[in-house]
């Protein structure tokens, strides 16, 4: 109404309040995948086509950055899983940007320095030219200064190590930072923390976790109700999860067997 667009096609985005200091916005963001029309300003809005990796962020207002995370987060989060050699992570990371995935996590429990580093070289060799962003998980002692040398776009930090992060000032960020939560008392420190997006899970049980009942839809959608930052699914997803994932207001699903298999 204020474009002179036609929708026929769009999907929920991220839906939170943001707080001014003289009131409380409620934004409910959609993404449209299709419409007609030619978009003008029916109020006299000034107009501007650009892709969604060239918003700045610092430009826009406090409310706006958000939903500018979330357009470029994309909706398939990997994990890397178990390898025999690094020839077969190769294969299996080519594997998984293949299927789609626009973020991918570099994640290897027990894995010592250089090895890591040797990973984290492969997989932004490999990520960078397909436009994938790759994220590095562990110790933000350990993997940030890891990722801005090895030219990696962020980190994701495990709950264990969620309060070295009251250290980290904007000044030593390196790129995106990501949190796994497990309720929303956590989601809501990371944002205190200035993560960019979380991870909720389990949603589902997992093979890793035998005989623990996961959150189950509902309340996932419930415990991010009011997550300022987009949250994604995981524990027991895939792929075909997605439609389901975005219903309950998830930016996406993250997942390891599913994508790395």
């Amino acid at each position: 109404e204020e474009l002179g667009l036609d929708v026929e096609q769009a999907r929920p985005l991220i839906r939170f309040r943001h707080a001014y200091p003289d009131r409380l916005i409620d934004l409910d963001v959609w993404k449209v995948e299709r419409f007609t029309g030619e978009p003008r300003g029916l109020e006299g809005q000034a107009l501007d086509w650009v892709q969604a990796s060239e918003l700045d962020g610092s430009r826009l207002l406090p409310a706006d950055r958000p939903i500018v995370t979330a357009l470029t987060l994309g909706s398939l989060y990997a994990v890397t899983g178990p390898h025999a050699d690094r020839a077969e992570f190769s294969r299996r990371l080519l594997h998984v940007i293949k299927r789609g995935a626009g973020l991918i996590q570099l994640r290897v429990p027990g894995a010592g320095a250089d090895e890591l580093a040797a990973l984290a070289g492969i997989a932004v060799g490999q990520c960078h030219p397909a436009g994938v962003r790759l994220i590095i998980n562990g110790d933000p002692d350990v993997v940030c200064p890891l990722a801005l040398r090895c030219g990696a776009d962020g980190i994701h930090v495990p709950a264990r190590y969620r309060d070295k992060l009251t250290a980290l000032t904007p000044d030593a960020r390196c790129g995106l930072l990501g949190m796994s939560c497990h309720d929303a008392k956590e989601i809501a420190q990371a944002q205190q923390l200035g993560a960019d997006y979380a991870v909720l899970g389990p949603v589902r049980s997992t093979a890793s976790h035998p005989g623990e009942p996961g959150l189950g839809w509902e309340r996932f959608a419930t415990q991010i109700r009011h997550a300022a930052i987009p949250v994604f699914a995981i524990g027991g997803m895939a792929p075909d999860m997605l439609v389901q994932a975005w219903q309950q207001g998830a930016q996406g699903i993250a997942a390891i067997r599913a994508l790395w298999d």
